[in-house]
């Protein structure tokens, strides 16, 4: 049975990291139904107000389409001049309707072109 449904995530920045301008971020959740994407995150207002803040959590929700049972959540970190490496450490993920969550560590400095799945 599908149709829509919230996914909320809280990605974890390292207290280590760096702070400052973050980098092109796209997140993508891949299900055995489809797959819903989190994109231009760079440009988006959390609900704490300030986005990838060293040592804090940063909360995202979007309605979607269900995606069915989660099979990988993918990141894409596109740096450019100017933009700081990102250390994030862990994000979760719950669905609304059947009120599942995944827990994806990462613990890993993104500072380029790169994929995180």
């Amino acid at each position: 049975m599908s149709g829509l449904t919230s996914y909320r995530l809280w990605i974890y920045t390292s207290s280590d990291d760096s702070g400052g301008s973050k980098a092109q971020l796209t997140l993508t959740l891949e299900g055995t139904l489809g797959k819903v994407t989190f994109e231009h995150l760079e440009r988006t207002v959390p609900r704490q107000g300030e986005l990838f803040r060293a040592g804090h959590c940063c909360e995202l929700y979007q309605e979607a389409e269900e995606i069915g049972s989660m099979l990988k959540l993918t990141v894409v970190y596109q740096a450019t001049g100017g933009n700081k490496p990102w250390n994030l450490t862990q994000i979760i993920m719950r669905e609304s309707k059947s009120g599942v969550v995944s827990v994806f560590p990462a613990g890993q400095t993104l500072s380029g072109r790169e994929l995180l799945e």
